[in-house]
């Protein structure tokens, strides 16, 4: 405790000259606080945490106090969609550039005809500054099975599923076909009977050494057409379709008589120049008959009445529903 000698804001003084020992006493009293100070500094104020309310920020300190509000300053940003070339852009307008980047305006300007991301004024100011951008591995959505990653144009990043398209080039008339076992190994070419292989056709034959393509226009297929030679059949009676052409009919008719029907071309188109050919086997009559709307011409002297047995005639095609009748008949009846 300090002793003051005279009385004033402290306090009543001792009233007169202090002695030794109540000097020093106030000398050890000061001393002894400065030493506390010493040891034990004073500590600071500090912050403890901040609130921010709306456009406003408060600060609360370590002693109780707040500081606050202070006023926030906001940046507004426009977001103007996808980049379009020759647009007047302000500061903080937002923008999709083409090469899939979102960028930020930071100098008034009007776009160029093309995007760049180092467009500037040409002293070195900047009109853009990158946000963000998606990671180039990032694979577009979507697609079907067999679909493959095709670029949409030359900007960076701008892919998509597509089909697998076919190679360029090729002329009128050309094919698209394998040049090898390789996956995707395609050109194009010419397609002819040398690149059918194992193409599978119609068979209305039995597959025999030297069949040949024919077209049927009606059926709209390919099938197998045996050689031009006699197709042997034997029956007791005949109705002749399409696919019979060039056949040898053997009618094991016997005793009783018979007529084959030529078709009309409505129901069986058979195509012009083909032949019929009609053997009688038995002693039965075998008559020729044209069905309703067939014309079959033949020579005035003779009947459409094959001549008897081992007798052969044929009939020939020789338009839509006109044939030829010709061979062993027999006379007028």
């Amino acid at each position: 405790m300090i002793t003051y000698r005279t009385t004033g804001p402290w306090g009543p003084g001792a009233g007169a000259n202090l002695t030794p020992a109540q000097v020093d006493g106030n000398f050890y009293d000061v001393a002894q606080r400065v030493q506390y100070l010493e040891m034990h500094g004073i500590q600071p104020v500090q912050i403890t945490s901040f609130q921010a309310v709306g456009n406003q920020l408060y600060i609360y300190m370590s002693d109780g106090t707040v500081n606050g509000p202070l006023l926030l300053p906001e940046v507004r940003w426009f977001f103007r969609g996808n980049w379009l070339p020759n647009t007047v852009y302000a500061l903080n307008d937002v923008v999709a550039a083409p090469d899939s980047g979102i960028y930020l305006v930071i100098r008034t300007h009007t776009s160029g005809t093309a995007f760049s991301e180092n467009a500037n004024d040409g002293q070195g100011h900047n009109f853009y500054s990158l946000l963000m951008r998606p990671p180039a591995a990032v694979l577009p959505v979507g697609g079907l099975s067999g679909h493959v990653l095709t670029k949409n144009s030359s900007n960076n990043f701008d892919v998509a599923w597509k089909s697998v398209p076919p190679p360029a080039g090729g002329l009128t008339n050309q094919v698209l076909m394998k040049i090898s076992d390789a996956d995707r190994d395609a050109g194009w070419g010419y397609f002819t009977l040398d690149n059918l292989y194992d193409v599978l056709l119609v068979q209305d034959y039995p597959l025999r050494d030297g069949d040949y393509l024919r077209w049927s226009a009606t059926r709209g297929q390919w099938t197998n057409q045996p050689r031009p030679i006699f197709n042997v059949v034997t029956s007791t009676s005949w109705d002749p379709v399409v696919g019979d052409e060039g056949s040898f009919m053997v009618l094991t008719n016997g005793t009783t008589a018979t007529n084959i029907i030529i078709p009309n071309n409505t129901t069986q188109p058979f195509a012009v120049g083909s032949e019929l050919h009609i053997h009688q086997d038995g002693t039965g009559r075998v008559t020729i008959v044209g069905e309703e709307g067939v014309t079959l011409r033949y020579h005035a002297s003779f009947a459409p009445i094959l001549a008897g047995q081992y007798a052969t005639a044929t009939v020939k095609k020789t338009a839509t529903n006109v044939w030829r009748l010709f061979g062993l008949l027999a006379g007028p009846l």
